[in-house]
């Protein structure tokens, strides 16, 4: 019998970076098929990254980033606890 492999478990940056890459692509109204093109990934694999499937190149995020109008810093502090003071 073939040994089969668990299914990889997203890390927990990749759901956060999709999810917010999702919400300020939605409130931009751009498409998927826009967004995808644009930063010359193919729908699916992008759907797939904004799902959190797909782990992030930092080169990634910054073409997301640049795409949408934003500083790359606000994807990479996502989900990061606060510091007591």
């Amino acid at each position: 019998m073939p040994h089969r492999s668990p299914l990889k478990k997203s890390a927990p940056i990749d759901i956060y970076i999709g999810a917010e890459a999702r919400r300020l692509r939605e409130l931009q109204g751009i498409s998927v098929s826009k967004m995808a093109r644009n930063i010359g990934f193919s729908k699916n694999h992008y759907t797939s990254m904004e799902k959190g499937r797909v782990s992030f190149r930092v080169s990634t995020v910054f073409l997301i980033s640049e795409f949408l109008n934003v500083d790359a810093g606000h994807f990479l502090s996502l989900g990061r606890p606060e510091k007591p003071r």
